[in-house]
């Protein structure tokens, strides 16, 4: 990879120096000097030639456009990867800091799992399928009728529910039932 751009490098350092002594001649020029004018003329055209047939070569490499900008402004594009590492640098101390405070925090809280993990396997355990009567908001079963079982996962809820009077109110909801 790095002979590719040895070889971008090398050509465009000829380049340079054919431009700058072509305005060598051009700033001087005289009669006399129109051959060797053409020669640098055709240097140049051959210059670019091999600058082409360098892109191809280098057509999977992009470069930021904040590396441009840089140049732009007259600073150092390396100045542009150092502010990149850096940037890099103290963005991976922060998520560093995350991962270790989120250990820190489930270790602590591993204990507090366990009891509630022991809790709830306990009752299960004790109320395997209860036998409830459904409330006036359960549709699809009446007032008192037995119900075979409820899905426990469901939290309760606050829903809207019908009387036997017509009068629409806010009730405590069973979750959905079963059976």
């Amino acid at each position: 990879m790095a002979e590719k751009f040895d070889h971008l490098e090398e050509h465009l350092e000829k380049f340079v120096e054919n431009i700058r002594q072509l305005g060598i001649i051009v700033s001087d020029f005289q009669p006399s000097s129109q051959a060797g004018l053409n020669q640098k003329l055709n240097f140049i055209v051959t210059g670019l030639q091999d600058i082409d047939k360098c892109r191809q070569q280098l057509h999977d490499i992009t470069v930021p456009l904040e590396v441009f900008e840089y140049i732009d402004q007259g600073r150092n594009p390396q100045l542009y990867t150092k502010e990149c590492l850096e940037r890099a640098l103290a963005r991976n101390e922060q998520v560093k800091g995350k991962i270790d405070t989120m250990k820190l925090t489930l270790g602590r809280l591993s204990p507090v799992n366990e009891v509630l993990t022991g809790q709830w396997k306990a009752k299960q355990t004790r109320s395997a399928v209860p036998k409830l009567s459904c409330p006036e908001t359960c549709i699809g079963h009446r007032e008192g009728e037995e119900v075979h079982g409820l899905q426990e996962t469901l939290p309760p809820k606050i829903g809207i529910y019908n009387n036997s009077k017509g009068f629409y109110g806010l009730s405590h909801v069973l979750p959905k039932c079963i059976g």
